[in-house]
């Protein structure tokens, strides 16, 4: 019998999503059978060589997309090898099971976690953010700090898991003076490791899914005129202080969050045909395309910070610093100047959609185009309804009744 393995690595073209990435597939042959599977990888289809099977280019992207798949030949390579000292008759789906991990069934949380944060990891390079991986991470030493300090363990069964654990790993955490709403975020990520388990087969049913992980609406801060003019007329003779500055206020008039702020480079800025420049990005968080034209004041702090502009090139257009160092500036920034509010980058998106539009009159929908939000009430969060809108609202209502 042929027990020859081939491995084969192609395009699924009938998948390429709306972005125009394509998912790489892994097929496995032995003959007669033969399995399937996406590898977690996807590309834009002129990268790919079929002779090959790899991605072209010398671009770290390329390299690590090809790294990524050498690993799994290799690996896939050991399990053949490994099985068919044991069996002369295995099978193309032997090897595909054991790869994957479905020969086995997981029973404990702590094996569970593990395999839904690796799975995580591998989406990295397609549909998952750093952030959230970080964010799971966190997740898992907080239920291994449950574990410990609440029940005595260091493991816990699936079976022996009950609506209960979750309720008291949310009083575990609230104890600890964690925010409600930083609980319930972790709380619906400890359901998630249960509902992972259900879709592998592990678990029949989720027992936390009768606990509600709701959030509580917070007051969200954000700058007035006073203070942002007060902050534009600043002037720092510490170079660091007056750059952070800077950057703090183009957020403030454009709406960037701190990752597109620095993910930002000159081609995405474009003098178009009505004369204005234009600022064009796709969104890192929810990867939706924004599109606008730079307010007076945005172009202002643009030209101080970077007075000479390289259309179409991929150079970075700021170099700040970390998100952490960021705020630890601004700080320092908002104790000089006298505001007393907790000047952090997030507070310039809010900032940009209360003070900058809302309180201009921009529509609530057009709000959200410039945000890139996906749900409306998403923005309805971040766009503060001050007094000063209410009134001039109010007035506008009293003069069309009165007539």
């Amino acid at each position: 019998m042929n027990q020859r393995l081939q491995i084969y690595f192609f395009l699924k073209k009938s998948k390429t999503t709306k972005k125009g990435t394509t998912p790489i597939v892994c097929r496995l042959s032995i003959h007669p059978k033969r399995v399937e599977f996406y590898t977690g990888l996807c590309i834009d289809e002129p990268q790919w060589n079929n002779n090959t099977s790899r991605v072209v280019g010398k671009k770290d992207t390329a390299k690590g997309i090809n790294s990524q798949m050498d690993a799994i030949e290799s690996r896939i390579r050991q399990i053949y090898a490994s099985l068919i000292v044991k069996d002369n008759s295995i099978n193309v789906l032997d090897i595909y099971a054991a790869y994957s991990g479905k020969n086995r069934k997981l029973t404990t949380l702590n094996e569970v976690i593990d395999a839904h944060n690796v799975k995580l990891k591998e989406r990295l390079s397609t549909d998952r953010s750093k952030v959230t991986y970080n964010k799971y991470l966190i997740t898992t030493n907080h239920v291994k700090s449950y574990l410990k300090s609440e029940l005595g363990i260091t493991n816990i069964p699936l079976q022996t898991l009950n609506a209960g654990h979750l309720l008291s790993f949310q009083q575990f955490l609230l104890k600890q003076s964690y925010h409600h709403n930083t609980v319930m975020k972790h709380a619906k990520n400890f359901r998630r490791y249960l509902n992972y388990a259900m879709e592998q087969q592990w678990i029949n049913y989720n027992p936390f899914m009768s606990v509600k992980c709701g959030f509580k609406p917070t007051l969200q801060d954000v700058l007035d005129e006073n203070e942002l003019r007060t902050l534009m007329e600043k002037s720092f003779t510490i170079e660091r202080l007056e750059k952070v500055r800077n950057c703090f206020l183009f957020m403030c008039y454009t709406g960037l969050a701190y990752i597109d702020l620095k993910q930002l480079e000159h081609k995405n800025l474009e003098v178009r045909a009505d004369g204005l420049l234009w600022l064009s990005i796709q969104r890192t968080k929810t990867e939706v395309p924004v599109c606008f034209p730079l307010l007076k004041h945005a172009t202002e702090v643009l030209n101080k910070m970077q007075p000479v502009h390289m259309p179409n090139s991929d150079i970075k257009l700021f170099n700040i610093p970390s998100n952490q160092k960021m705020n630890g500036y601004l700080a320092e920034i908002g104790s000089i100047v006298g505001i007393n509010k907790k000047l952090v980058c997030h507070l310039a998106r809010r900032t940009f959609a209360s003070t900058v539009l809302l309180k201009n009159g921009t529509p609530i929908e057009i709000i959200s185009k410039l945000l890139g939000h996906l749900k409306i009430s998403t923005t309805q969060i971040y766009a503060k309804v001050g007094e000063q809108l209410i009134s001039t609202e109010m007035k506008k209502l009293e003069e069309k009744l009165t007539g």
